[in-house]
């Protein structure tokens, strides 16, 4: 399978494919509704407060969706277990066969994302 592979600003600034599908180029998305998540998924979101994508979920969580392989780097607290959470547990939920493998570089971060 091909890996999407790219790095990721902490700032809000993503997305949707264009026309010709690189996942980098179309229109704006401002919420996580536009990203192709569920309304259960959106609703916790939003019960937890989050209003807006970051940067790295509206770039993930659409491929993740669609079931392409994603490798992400971007800063600390910059929603990278939501970005590949997410698509994660609605593929799980709608019964979608899915695979997962989280990586993570010490213990300290392990234990976050576990």
């Amino acid at each position: 399978m091909d890996a999407v592979i790219f790095m990721a600003r902490l700032r809000v600034v993503g997305y949707r494919a264009g026309a010709d599908g690189d996942p980098f180029a179309g229109e704006h998305v401002s919420s996580f509704d536009s990203l192709g998540l569920d309304a259960p998924f959106c609703d916790a979101v939003a019960l937890e407060g989050y209003a807006r994508p970051t940067s790295v979920q509206e770039r993930a969580i659409p491929l993740l969706l669609s079931g392409r392989d994603v490798i992400a780097a971007a800063p600390t607290g910059s929603g990278k277990t939501a970005a590949f959470g997410l698509p994660l547990l609605q593929r799980v939920a709608s019964g979608q066969a899915t695979g997962g493998l989280v990586l993570s570089p010490t213990r300290e971060l392990a234990a976050q994302v576990g």
